[in-house]
């Protein structure tokens, strides 16, 4: 029974250890560059789907977890131009 006890507390420790690693890497993998344009064309192609017109965005910064900022927004409906932003700033918690 003791020894039980003791490989169920390392598979637990083992198990946290993983998922602390796990947060860890997420955390460093959103401040990439690589996220950060994933980011940005997953975001148009929704806003897009439940709009009508289309949206454009040249850049974006900031992080996911408070605060973007979103750089040369551009909404456009049948081939016009209603609004064009040069900075956005987005606050969310």
């Amino acid at each position: 029974m003791e020894k039980l006890r003791r490989i169920l507390k390392w598979l637990v420790a083992g198990v946290g250890a993983l998922l602390f690693l796990a947060v860890v890497i997420v955390a460093i993998y959103t401040r990439t560059e690589n996220f950060t344009h994933w980011l940005r064309e997953e975001a148009i192609t929704v806003v897009n789907q439940t709009i009508r017109g289309t949206i454009s965005v040249d850049r974006l910064e900031g992080s996911v977890w408070s605060r973007l900022t979103l750089y040369n927004v551009t909404l456009r409906h049948e081939q016009s131009e209603i609004l064009r932003v040069p900075r956005l700033e987005v606050f969310f918690s």
